[in-house]
C-alpha cells in the first residue's frame, strides 16, 4: 500500500508539471521561414528563464544552435555534399551553447549553394602534362544487389570475439557457400558486404538457404526478391593444421591421450580454455547472407550527365560498388589495405629499422572527373605508388629483442623481467600492446607450417609455465622437447598466448609476411621512410605502368563480367602556369620567374623586428644562450664565432641588436633547469624580461627539445630558438641567414611581400580576417588527446600569423565549441583593436586542413557557424558579422602531375593548375602546385572551395592563393601550402610540447593499453602559455 501511495504521488506531480509547462511547439512544416519578433519581446530576458519561441514567434536574428530535439529547424536539414543530406541534430553540432537574439540568421545552405564551377582561369601560360588517372570508357547501368554477410563462429560454445579475416575469408570461399553464386563472380568486401549482379540459385537443401518474397510492410530499398540464406560448414574436413581455427578436439588423435592440448600438440593455459574430449561434436561455423538493398547504376549515370541534380544516395552507393569492383580480383592475390595493393614477396621493400620494412605497392581509387565545360561528367580511376610499413617477418624473439633495444635473448630477459623481486617490467605491457593480434606461423611439426594469431603475452616463460601432460604437471620446455625434440634456446622469455589459447614460445613463432605496421615511426625509421617513398617523376611513373601490369584491367574477368572497361590510357590535360609575384625585401625586389627559389644573400627583411621609437617594436637587448651538456656540445668559447657570426648576418638582414655579447651559459643535463637557469641569468643581468631565449643542444632528441619549448612558452611566456651544435660549430652564413628568419619572425617581423603582377595594391582592399585551422592526432593506438590549431593573420597583408592551440577531445577532428570560445572570440576582441584599428572583418578567408570530403558539410555546420557566432558575440550586430568563404586545402591525395616539359627533375614548375581530368564534375575545387620540389615527385594541393559568400572570383582566389605561398616567412622558396594552413600545421605538432604532463622520450613514455571510451574522453587541456610579453601573437611556433 506504501509503494501504491508514492505511485500516486508521483503520478500527481507529474501532472501537475504538465499543467505548468508551455504547449508543445508546433511542427515547422507550418512556418517554413522564421518570423521577426514582435516589438517588445523578450529577446532580453534570462535565456534560462525565457519561454522557447515558437518557430512563428521565434526572433527574426537568432542563431539557433541548440534546440529541442522535438523542433525540426530549417537549418538542419541543408548542406549536405557527396549524398549527405539527412537531418542532423544541432546538439549534436553545438553542445552546451544557447540562442542568442538578433544574431546572424543560419540560414539553410543547400546544394544549389555551394560555389560551382564557371570560367577557367585564363591568366598565365598554357602548359600540357599527363595525369596518372584513367578514364572509365564503360560501367554498369543496370541494377545491383547488396547483400549483408554475417560469420558466426560456433565453437562448442558461443563466440563473441570478432572472426580473423583469415576465417572469414575461408568460409567465404569455401564450396558449400560458392555453389550457391551460380558460377558468379560475387564481390565481398571481407568483412559484413558483398555484391552480385543476379539472384543466386536454389540449392535444394531444407537446412541452408532460405527464400521469401517481399511482402508488404518491407522497406522500400529491399529488392524485389528477398532472400536469406543461412548455410551451415565445417572447416574441420579441410586440411588440418592450416588455421588456428582447426577443430581444437583433432588433439586426441595427435598423441595427447588425455585431451589436453590443442589440435597441434600445443600446450593449453591453466586459464581460459576447457579442453574438448575425445570424440566431441565438430565446430559448425554458419554463413548468413542477406539482401540488403537494390542499387541502381543509372542514378550515378543520370548525375554525371547532370540530370540529376542531387548527388543522391544510390548515386553514393554506385561509386561504392565501383570502387568494391576495381578491388576484387587484385585483393585476390595480394595483401589489401583499403585501396592499397601489395604483392607477396621480397620485392620492392626494404628494411628502414629493425623490426619495421617499407613496401611499394599500387594505389587505385575511381573517382568522378570533370572533363570540360558544358560536358558531362565521367568516372576516373586514380591509379598511383603506395608506400607502407610492413613487419619484418622474423622470429617473435628477435622482434621482441628489436623493440626493447637488447642485445640478445638473455638481456632482453633481464630487460623485460626487472625488480628486486623479479617482477615483470612495464615494457611487457608494451611489447603485448605491439604484438596484439598479429598473425603468426609455426613451423616446429615440419607440416609446412601452423597458422596462429597472437592474442597476449603472458608473464611466464617456458619453465614457469606447466600444464598437465600424460598424467602429471609438465614445464612448456620439458613439453617441446620430450614431444617435438625441441630444445627451446630463448626459454626464459614470456610466452604467446593465442587466440585459441594456445600457448607457444615466442623463438618458434615466425612473423607472416605483409602484415601491417600500424605504430608511430622513430626518428631514424621516419627518416628512413622518406628516403624510401621519395621518387623522383620518372622513377614514379615507372613504379605506376610496373602496378598497372599487377592489376591488369585489361584481363580481368571480373571486370568484363559486370561491364566495366577503364582505359588502357592516362588522361591528358591542358593546365595553366600562374604568374608568379615578385618578392618584395626592403632594399629590393626580385622576380623568381618559374625557377621557385631565391637566396637572401644582401637582402635587408621589409619587415624587421625593430622599428625606432616604436616600443612594440624594441632592439634585440635583453637575450642568452645555453648550452645543452651532452656529447658534441661546444664550450662557451666554441660558441663566441657562431655568436659573432649570426648578429653580423642578423644585422645585415636589417636586425637591430645591442647586446652583441649575450651571456652564455653551461646548463645542467635537466632540459627545464637549463631554460629556469637561463631566465635568471638573461633577468638579473638585464633588469627586464627576457626577448630570446637561445638554446644549443647536442643531438635531435624530441623529449629535449619539447621540454625546453614547453618551459619557455608555458612558463615564462618567451621565445625560444634551438640550435643544433653541429651547425653551431660551422658557423655557416647560409644556416645563420635561416635562423635570422626565424628569429626574426618570432620577435615581431617579417621576411619579406608577395607584390603581385596582375593587380596594383593588395588582396585585401578593405578589412580581411585570414584564418587557417588544423587537428592533429596521436599515433595509432595511444590514448593522447587530438590538438587543435587557429591561425589569424596578424597584419593587413596576411603575412604575419598569430596561433592558437589547445586539445580537442580524442581522435576529434571537428574543432570543438569551448575552443572557439575559449580561445577563437578573444583573438578576435584582440584582432579587431590591434590590427584593424577598431573596425570588424568584412571578409573572412577561412582555411581548413585535414579533412575529407565527406567531413565537408561537418566545417559548414559546425565551425564556420561557430565562426559567424563568436564574432557576432564581439560586434553585437548581425550586419558586422563579415561574409566568409571557406576554402578546403588537402594534401591527402594521389594526383600527381607529369608535364611535356618541367623541371630539371621533370617536376611540374611552380604555379602549375589542373582544373579538370581528376576535378569534381560540377562543384569549385583545383589542384594547384605553388612550389618547387627538392627531392621525388611534387604533390599539388587540393583546393576545394565549399563557401563563398563573398562571390570571389575564381580566378582571383587560385592566384591569391599562389602568390600567397611566397610570403612564408622562414623559407626562400613558395610553399606547398597556403601559409594560413601551413602555419596551422605547425602549430598543431607544437602543441604536443604543451602537454599537461611530464615530458618524456618515446621510448620511456607509458601508454595505457585497453582504455575505455569513458577514460579517453577525460582529456586536460594544454598548459596555458604565459602571455606577458604577448607570446600568443608572436610567431612561437616557427
Amino acid at each position: 500500500m506504501a509503494g501504491a501511495g508514492k505511485n500516486r504521488q508521483r503520478k500527481e506531480r507529474k501532472a501537475e508539471k504538465e499543467k505548468d509547462s508551455p504547449p508543445p511547439e508546433p511542427s515547422v512544416g507550418s512556418s517554413p521561414r522564421p518570423q521577426p519578433s514582435p516589438p517588445g519581446g523578450d529577446g532580453n530576458r534570462d535565456p534560462q528563464t525565457r519561454p522557447r519561441p515558437t518557430p512563428a514567434a521565434r526572433p527574426g536574428g537568432v542563431i539557433a544552435v541548440r534546440a529541442d530535439r522535438n523542433i525540426d529547424w530549417g537549418f538542419r536539414e541543408a548542406l549536405f555534399i557527396e549524398g549527405m543530406r539527412k537531418k542532423r541534430d544541432p546538439e549534436t553540432f553545438y553542445p552546451g551553447t544557447k540562442l542568442l537574439p538578433n544574431g546572424p540568421q543560419l540560414q539553410a545552405v543547400t546544394e544549389e549553394d555551394i560555389p560551382k564551377r564557371g570560367k577557367y582561369n585564363p591568366t598565365g601560360q598554357p602548359t600540357n602534362l599527363t595525369l596518372n588517372t584513367h578514364h572509365v570508357e564503360k560501367f554498369p547501368t543496370g541494377k545491383i544487389t547488396q547483400w549483408d554477410v554475417a560469420i558466426d563462429i560456433k565453437q562448442g560454445e558461443a563466440n563473441d570475439k570478432k572472426p580473423p579475416r583469415a576465417l572469414i575469408k575461408r568460409i567465404w570461399n569455401h564450396p558449400k557457400v560458392r555453389q550457391h553464386f551460380n558460377g558468379e563472380p560475387w564481390l565481398f568486401d571481407g568483412f559484413k558486404i558483398a555484391y552480385s549482379k543476379n539472384m543466386p540459385i536454389d540449392i535444394p537443401d531444407p537446412v541452408n538457404p532460405h527464400y521469401g518474397v517481399l511482402h508488404e510492410g518491407m522497406k522500400d530499398k529491399k529488392p524485389t526478391q528477398y532472400m536469406v540464406m543461412r548455410i551451415n560448414l565445417s572447416l574441420d574436413e579441410d586440411k588440418k593444421g592450416q588455421l588456428e581455427e582447426q577443430d581444437s578436439s583433432s588433439s586426441s588423435s595427435n598423441g595427447n591421450s588425455n585431451g589436453n592440448g590443442n589440435g597441434n600438440g600445443d600446450s593449453d593455459p591453466k586459464k581460459g580454455w576447457d579442453p574438448k574430449a575425445k570424440g566431441s561434436k565438430k565446430d559448425i561455423h554458419t554463413c548468413k547472407i542477406e539482401t540488403a538493398k537494390t542499387i541502381s547504376m543509372t542514378s550515378l549515370e543520370e548525375w554525371l550527365r547532370g540530370t540529376l541534380k542531387q548527388y543522391t544516395d544510390d548515386a553514393k552507393e554506385a561509386t561504392t560498388f565501383l570502387d568494391h569492383l576495381l578491388r576484387e580480383k587484385p585483393g585476390q592475390s595480394m595483401t589489401v589495405i583499403k585501396r592499397n595493393f601489395f604483392a607477396r614477396g621480397q620485392q620492392n621493400r626494404m628494411s628502414i629499422g629493425q623490426p619495421v620494412e617499407a613496401f611499394k605497392g599500387v594505389y587505385q581509387g575511381i573517382r568522378q572527373a570533370h572533363v570540360g565545360l558544358g560536358k558531362p561528367g565521367c568516372l576516373s580511376v586514380n591509379v598511383d605508388v603506395a608506400n607502407t610499413t610492413f613487419w619484418e617477418p622474423t622470429p617473435v624473439n628477435t622482434t621482441v629483442r628489436w623493440l626493447i633495444n637488447a642485445r640478445d635473448d638473455g638481456d632482453a630477459y633481464n630487460l623485460l623481467k626487472r625488480g628486486q623481486r623479479g617482477e615483470w617490467s612495464p615494457a611487457l605491457k608494451e611489447i603485448q600492446k605491439r604484438l596484439r593480434r598479429l598473425p603468426v606461423v609455426c613451423e616446429h611439426r615440419n607440416t609446412g607450417g601452423d597458422h596462429y594469431t597472437i592474442d597476449t603475452v603472458i608473464p611466464e616463460n617456458a619453465f614457469e609455465h606447466k600444464f598437465e601432460f600424460e598424467g602429471k604437471q609438465t614445464s612448456v620446455f620439458d613439453f617441446f622437447q620430450k614431444r617435438h625434440g625441441v630444445r627451446l634456446r630463448a626459454g626464459t622469455l614470456p610466452l604467446l598466448q593465442t587466440s585459441k589459447k594456445a600457448v607457444l614460445p615466442m623463438e618458434l613463432c615466425r612473423i607472416e609476411p605483409n602484415q601491417r605496421y600500424p605504430f608511430k615511426l622513430s626518428e631514424r625509421q621516419t627518416s628512413q621512410m622518406i628516403k624510401f617513398a621519395a621518387t623522383y617523376p620518372n622513377d614514379r611513373w615507372n613504379s605506376i605502368r610496373n602496378g598497372l601490369q599487377q592489376v591488369n584491367w585489361a584481363n580481368d574477368e571480373v571486370h568484363r563480367f559486370y561491364g566495366l572497361r577503364i582505359s588502357q590510357n592516362p588522361a591528358k590535360v591542358k593546365a595553366q602556369i600562374l604568374p608568379n609575384p615578385k618578392v618584395a625585401f626592403a632594399n629590393e625586389a626580385i622576380d623568381p620567374r618559374t625557377s621557385g627559389r631565391w637566396d637572401l644573400k644582401n637582402k635587408v627583411f621589409l619587415g624587421p623586428h625593430a622599428v625606432p621609437k616604436d616600443e612594440n617594436k624594441p632592439p634585440l637587448k635583453s637575450w642568452g644562450v645555453c648550452i645543452i651538456p651532452g656529447r658534441g656540445s661546444p664550450s662557451p668559447e666554441g660558441v663566441k664565432p657562431f655568436i659573432t657570426q649570426f648578429i653580423s648576418i642578423f644585422q645585415g638582414h636589417g636586425g637591430v641588436v645591442m647586446t652583441k655579447q649575450p651571456p652564455i651559459i653551461v646548463g645542467s643535463p635537466n632540459a627545464a633547469k637549463c631554460v629556469e637557469e637561463l631566465y635568471n641569468k638573461i633577468g638579473s643581468l638585464f633588469r627586464e624580461r627576457a626577448q630570446l631565449m637561445v638554446f644549443i643542444v647536442p643531438s635531435r632528441e624530441a623529449a629535449v627539445y619539447n621540454r625546453i619549448k614547453k618551459s619557455a612558452d608555458c612558463r615564462y611566456g618567451v621565445v625560444s630558438q634551438v640550435l643544433q651544435s653541429a651547425q653551431v660549430g660551422k658557423s655557416n652564413a647560409q644556416y645563420c641567414s635561416n635562423v635570422s628568419m626565424k628569429v626574426n619572425a618570432k620577435l615581431g617581423g617579417f621576411t619579406a611581400q608577395a607584390r603581385s603582377q596582375i593587380i596594383k595594391g593588395s588582396w585585401f582592399s578593405k578589412p580581411t580576417l585570414v584564418m587557417g585551422a588544423d587537428v592533429s592526432h596521436a599515433a595509432p593506438y595511444s590514448d593522447a588527446g587530438s590538438c587543435a590549431s587557429i591561425t589569424m593573420s596578424w597584419d593587413r597583408h596576411a603575412i604575419r600569423y598569430a596561433a592558437l592551440i589547445e586539445t580537442n577531445g580524442h581522435r576529434m577532428e571537428m574543432i570543438t565549441p569551448e575552443n572557439w570560445k575559449n580561445k577563437f572570440k578573444p583573438m578576435y576582441q584582440k584582432w579587431v583593436l590591434d590590427v584593424a584599428g577598431g573596425q570588424h572583418a568584412q571578409h573572412l578567408i577561412y582555411f581548413r586542413d585535414g579533412v575529407s570530403d565527406r567531413q565537408y558539410p561537418h566545417v559548414l555546420q559546425e565551425e564556420v557557424n561557430m565562426i559567424r557566432e563568436m564574432i557576432y558575440e564581439v560586434a553585437g550586430k548581425r550586419e558586422l558579422v563579415p561574409k566568409i568563404t571557406c576554402i578546403v586545402g588537402s594534401k591527402r591525395h594521389h594526383v600527381r602531375f607529369f608535364p611535356d616539359k618541367g623541371d630539371r627533375n621533370n617536376n611540374p614548375l611552380p604555379g602549375t593548375l589542373v582544373e579538370q581530368h581528376v576535378t569534381h564534375p560540377f562543384d569549385l575545387d583545383f589542384y594547384l602546385c605553388s612550389h618547387s620540389a627538392i627531392k621525388g615527385t611534387a604533390r599539388p594541393v587540393h583546393y576545394y572551395v565549399i563557401l563563398d559568400e563573398a562571390k570571389m572570383d575564381i580566378k582571383n582566389i587560385q592566384n591569391m592563393i599562389y602568390e600567397q605561398s611566397y610570403q612564408y616567412v622562414r623559407s626562400t622558396t613558395p610553399v606547398s601550402l597556403h601559409p594560413a594552413i601551413y602555419y596551422a600545421h605547425l602549430a598543431a605538432n607544437r602543441a604536443t610540447s604543451h602537454y599537461n604532463e611530464p615530458t618524456v622520450s618515446s621510448g620511456d613514455k607509458k601508454t595505457k593499453t585497453g582504455t575505455s571510451a569513458k577514460e579517453r574522453k577525460d582529456i586536460k587541456p594544454l598548459i596555458n602559455m604565459d602571455n606577458s610579453s604577448n607570446i600568443q601573437t608572436a610567431m612561437w611556433y616557427v
